[in-house]
């Protein structure tokens, strides 16, 4: 029996979770673990506390990928909504990652992201005027979401999203906007090319 965890007793942030403990001791600790930084993910951290905490929950799902839908079905995406209001570049960078690191290749979750309004909230963060490695990530967000939920992408006025990156530079976005533009299966139509004006 494991008793209480208390941090002084147990260095929860000093484990490694795969060499140290016994299998039927690990995932009560990584449950203490998910909870500590799932509550962290607050605009009131430090900076550097919200930047672990994305790091270490991307590696706890990477192990489990099943507490992804612990997390999001304990409205995780929320307070990820809220960081991605934080004016720093890491936090948003890394808010990113994880958010993409949650719905990737889950439809229920990428459809669960555009429900609670991340569409419009990532497409503020596809403009030329943002740093290249949040523009990476709100891409790959986008990508992501045109292979399951394109018409979501679209209703949500997502063609001047891509036009800003074809218009950005051409030459390093361009296989990334083919790419979508295949997915989403867009209708020949000869208005069309209006979408893109």
């Amino acid at each position: 029996m494991m008793g209480v965890l208390k941090d002084d007793v147990i260095d929860i942030d000093g484990l490694d979770f795969e060499d140290k403990l016994p299998a039927e001791n690990l995932f009560p600790l990584q449950a203490v673990e998910f909870g500590r930084l799932a509550g962290s993910l607050r605009p009131e951290e430090s900076e550097d506390a919200i930047v672990t905490a994305c790091q270490k929950l991307i590696a706890i799902f990477h192990q489990r990928p099943e507490q992804k839908i612990v997390f999001v079905s304990q409205r995780g995406l929320l307070p990820l909504m809220e960081l991605l209001d934080v004016p720093k570049t890491r936090v948003i960078c890394s808010v990113l990652q994880l958010l993409n690191h949650i719905i990737k290749e889950n439809t229920d979750f990428q459809e669960n992201a555009c429900l609670v309004g991340f569409i419009p909230l990532i497409k503020s963060f596809a403009g030329p005027d943002r740093p290249r490695e949040i523009r990476m990530e709100a891409a790959y967000f986008l990508q992501q979401l045109c292979q399951s939920r394109c018409r979501m992408f679209l209703a949500c006025h997502g063609i001047p999203v891509l036009v800003g990156f074809l218009e950005a530079d051409y030459a390093k976005y361009s296989v990334f906007l083919l790419s979508i533009l295949e997915k989403c299966s867009l209708p020949p139509a000869p208005d069309t090319g209006k979408w893109f004006t």
